[in-house]
């Protein structure tokens, strides 16, 4: 999701293994820093999941890409 006027947008990418369901990208008025939020679904396998995350502004990447492993 992109937050409006500000042309960053979080972008999230989710494995075999779950889906996602929603993310949403905030900048923080106090101190001028992004937040990422994302939630995912299991599809019930259990196996393992991975998660990738980076905040882009238009063909600028903006961060390093968080990359984990989720056990569900």
């Amino acid at each position: 999701m992109k937050v409006t006027g500000t042309g960053v947008e979080g972008i999230v990418t989710v494995g075999a293994g779950a889906t996602l369901t929603g993310a949403v990208t905030q900048k923080n008025a106090i101190n001028g820093t992004w937040r990422l939020a994302f939630e995912i679904k299991p599809d019930g396998s259990g196996r393992p999941v991975e998660l990738r995350a980076f905040l882009r502004k238009g063909d600028n990447v903006l961060t390093e890409t968080w990359s984990y492993l989720w056990q569900p």
